[in-house]
Formats: C-alpha cells, structure tokens, sequence
C-alpha cells in the first residue's frame, strides 16, 4: 500500500518541476535568439559606425570644448599669449577661411537680390565648393580646387547633355542607369587617385538632373542656364578660394615641412640633452655613493686598528 502510495505522488511531484523547467527553456531559447539577432545586426551595420562620429559632429564639438576651456583662457591670460596666438599660422588660415566663405555668401546674396530668378537655378553650390576647396596650406588647396573646378565643368556637361535629350529627359529608367554607372566607377576606381574628382562629378550630374527632372511631364528638356550657373559658381568660388589663399599670406607646404622638421630636431635635441643629464646625475650619485662607502671602510679599519694598538698596549 506504500508503495502504490508513492508510486501515486511521483507524478504529482514531477509536474511542479516540469512546469518550472519549461520557462527556463523558453528564456533560454530567446536569449540565445536575441544574441544572434544583435551579433547580426552589429555585423551587417559595422560599416556605419565609422560615419555616427561625423554624422554626430562629435570631432568639432570636441574642438570646441578645447578651445572654449583650453584655448581661450590662455589666449587671453596676457598681452603675450593673444599676439602669439594672433600672428601664428593657424590664427591667420582661419581668418582667411572665415573671409572666403563671408565674401561668398555675401556675393550670392547680392546675386539674388539683383537677379531674382537666379534662385531657380541653385548658384549656393558655389558656397559649399569654397567650403570644401578651402585649407591651411596652399599646394592642398590647389589640388582640391583644381579638383572641384573639373568635376563641375565635365558634371555640368554630362548632366546638361542627358537633360537636353526629351527621350532622356523624361525616363527614369536610362537616367536612373546613367548614375549608376557612374556610381559602380566609382567603386570600382575607389584606389585610384581620381575618385575624388570621380565622386564630384557624380555629385554634379545628381544635382543637375535630380534637380530638373520631372515625372509625369511630356517633352521637356532641362536648362542650359542650370549647367553653367552649376559649374560657374563652383569654378568662381573655387578660384577665389585660391587667390585667397596664395595672395593673402600664403603658407606653403614646403614651410610647413620645414616648421615640422625644425620642430622634431629642437624635441630631439632637448631629449638628448635630458638623457645626458640624466646619465651625469646618476653617474655622480655612483661616484658619491662609492666615495661614501670608501670612507666608511677607511674609518671602520681605522677604528679596528686603534682597537688593536690599545689592546697590545694593555
């Protein structure tokens, strides 16, 4: 009768320890599929977390802290510091670059204020090529307006000759083709040293024809004035960011080579010179500590010799 009593209970005991086994499997069971979702996820978007930083503008707000707590305070903390900090090269690429981007937007405000249908055709890209073509040394702005210039003259072309075709014109399909091609160039030139000028041009002719193209509309062409106004305005702006920069104290790479090549053999040489220090303090701290060890031996043997003198004596 026990037996059949507790062959009874088992079951009853057995079901309480199932029904808390199977919860624990199902957390375990999504756990695991919440890992492999986020080691996926993590995988398949590793490509943007190089760009969060500067879609966030995390480096210029870091700058900006620095030169709000660091800078300003020891630019300001004597007469010496502010012209210092004023009459370096650093202080004077900002001014001209401030100067650049100022007389740019002031000429295209006035443009727009004389020509009221200029607006139609977008001449602010002129702004964002005086943006881009802009640098502290003059050989790099020079590349990379020479650059920009190329890229708009050959984008405007490209766009100009695709919108003036009504049967281009007006198809999605052979456009939307024509960007992609120019998009696989690019990457498939992305070692080259012209994809730079490559991906400005695709930038032109994107902003050409996206610019003018309109769906559901018979036989319209785009406008000539879009191209050159496009391609004008980054040309002027281009070139007189280079002026700018190679009238108005210029600083060249060769200088600034020469500034960083002064500057590793000045820290050179005071590391040099600390080295040595360093080596004739330790030497003189041996010499004084053998000198001292010397005189304790002499005295010690001193001592022991008059001990034994007295002794004999004795």
């Amino acid at each position: 009768a026990g037996a059949d009593a507790t062959a009874e209970a088992h079951p009853v005991d057995q079901q309480p320890a199932a029904a808390a086994a199977a919860p624990a499997a199902d957390a375990s069971c999504g756990s695991k599929l919440l890992t492999r979702l986020s080691s996926s996820f993590a995988r398949n978007t590793a490509w943007v977390s190089p760009w969060l930083p500067l879609a966030q503008n995390s480096v210029q707000f870091a700058h900006l802290r620095v030169a709000l707590t660091k800078e300003l305070p020891a630019m300001f903390s004597s007469r010496e510091a502010f012209l210092r900090q004023v009459q370096g090269r650093r202080f004077r690429a900002g001014l001209k670059y401030w100067f650049v981007l100022s007389g740019v937007m002031l000429g295209t405000l006035l443009l727009l204020y004389f020509v009221p249908p200029a607006y139609r055709y977008a001449p602010n890209f002129g702004y964002s090529a005086a943006a881009v073509g802009m640098s502290d040394r003059v050989e790099s702005t020079v590349h990379k307006v020479i650059s920009w210039t190329a890229s708009a003259v050959v984008g405007a072309t490209l766009g100009w000759s695709l919108m003036m075709h009504p049967a281009v014109a007006n198809n999605p399909v052979a456009l939307a083709a024509v960007i992609c091609c120019f998009c696989f160039a690019v990457g498939t030139l992305n070692r080259s040293k012209n994809t730079l000028v490559i991906l400005y041009t695709l930038m032109t002719v994107a902003s050409v024809v996206l610019c003018q193209y309109t769906p559901a509309c018979c036989n319209d062409t785009g406008s000539t004035m879009m191209a050159v106004m496009r391609g004008g305005s980054v040309a002027a702006a281009s070139l007189f960011a280079v002026a700018v920069q190679n009238l108005v104290w210029p600083w060249y790479t060769s200088s600034w080579a020469l500034e960083q090549l002064g500057l590793a053999y000045q820290e050179a040489a005071e590391l040099l010179a600390g080295m040595v220090c360093e080596l004739y303090s330790d030497a003189h701290a041996l010499i004084d500590k053998q000198q001292q060890q010397q005189q304790q031996q002499e005295t010690a043997a001193a001592g022991a010799a008059g001990w034994d003198g007295g002794e004999n004596d004795g």
